[in-house]
C-alpha cells in the first residue's frame, strides 16, 4: 500500500510540474506513472489478503458486505461498455 501511495504522490508531483511547464495533456502523462505501478499493486493485494486470511485472524464480514456491491456494479458497467463497443 505504501508503494502505491508513493507512486500516486509521484504522479501528482509530475502533474504539477507538467502543468507549470504548460505541457500538452499533463494529466494523461501523470497517470501513466500510476499505470506502471498498478500491476505491482494488483499482485500485492491478493498476496497480503491471503496472508491475512491464513494468519488465523477472523475475516471481517463488513469488508465483504461493503465491497461486493461496488465490485458487482463495476463488473456490470464493464460488460455494458464492451457490449456497446462490439455493436
Amino acid at each position: 500500500m505504501i508503494v502505491f501511495l508513493t507512486t500516486a504522490q509521484l504522479s501528482f508531483i509530475k502533474y504539477t510540474l507538467l502543468e507549470s511547464e504548460d505541457a500538452d495533456y499533463p494529466l494523461k502523462q501523470a497517470i501513466s506513472v500510476i499505470e506502471k505501478a498498478l500491476c505491482v499493486y494488483i499482485l500485492f493485494v491478493p498476496i497480503s489478503l491471503l496472508e491475512w486470511l491464513l494468519s488465523g485472524d477472523r475475516f471481517p464480514a463488513a469488508v465483504v458486505a461493503i465491497a461486493l456491491p461496488f465490485i458487482r456494479r463495476n463488473h456490470l458497467n464493464t460488460i455494458r461498455k464492451e457490449e456497446t463497443v462490439s455493436m
